[in-house]
């Protein structure tokens, strides 16, 4: 047995083997060992390529939505959804910490972030919860996904076009007029800034802010 074994060895060893790689991120080498056995070492390369090679207002795929990247800023990159990620009632106010889309934006949303990056990837960030009209002024919160204030809208507007649809900011109108207190600014379908009840029903385009070292497509 161990001389058949002998002649197995031998056999394979002086066997020619052809190696053959079909995939562009796969890399493939070819080693000959002191004892004249091959090892053969596949490495995969990652799919994609970091957010830090993204400009402003180019579009990126994580998981299967995409986001338009608005900015960078130590090793992190800020990203808005492309598209409305959901149709829904702001609140029974037009305070964001106590909203619908707060909600759906740190439960729903988040959870299907976490399964596209990680959440070690996910950097949470404060939103100034300033009013439209200056009041609310010094109060802020603390999230993981939030959605654009009206300050973000314009800081970062020439990456957003209009979509033709509307949606909802976490700015709300005023605290100082009851009848104004249940409004909360939203863009138009044109791209212009406006405002609706909490009731109404608008879209939601949720914010985040991601490591920049993440590999999208």
């Amino acid at each position: 047995m161990k001389f058949l074994n002998r002649i197995l060895k031998k056999e394979v060893y002086n066997m020619k083997f052809n190696v053959i790689n079909n995939s562009s991120n796969v890399n493939v080498e070819v080693k000959d060992n002191l004892d004249g056995s091959v090892a053969i070492i596949v490495d995969v390369k990652p799919n994609g390529k970091p957010l830090s090679e993204y400009k402003p207002g180019e579009t990126a795929t994580i998981g299967e939505r995409e986001y338009i990247v608005l900015g960078h800023a130590n090793e992190t990159t800020a990203l808005v959804t492309k598209d409305i990620a959901k149709t829904m009632e702001f609140g029974t106010s037009g305070d964001y910490r106590k909203s619908y889309v707060r909600d759906y934006c740190n439960g729903e949303f988040y959870r299907g972030l976490v399964k596209a990056v990680g959440a070690d990837n996910i950097i949470p960030h404060t939103v100034n919860l300033m009013c439209d009209d200056g009041s609310n002024k010094g109060i802020v919160c603390k999230d993981n996904v939030s959605i654009l204030t009206m300050a973000n809208y314009r800081r970062y507007r020439e990456q957003l076009p209009a979509i033709g649809k509307t949606f909802w900011t976490a700015t709300d109108v005023t605290v100082l007029d009851k009848d104004y207190a249940r409004s909360v600014c939203c863009v138009r379908s044109s791209g212009v800034p406006s405002w609706c009840g909490c009731g109404w029903t608008c879209g939601v385009r949720p914010f985040c802010i991601l490591k920049s070292s993440v590999l999208v497509s």
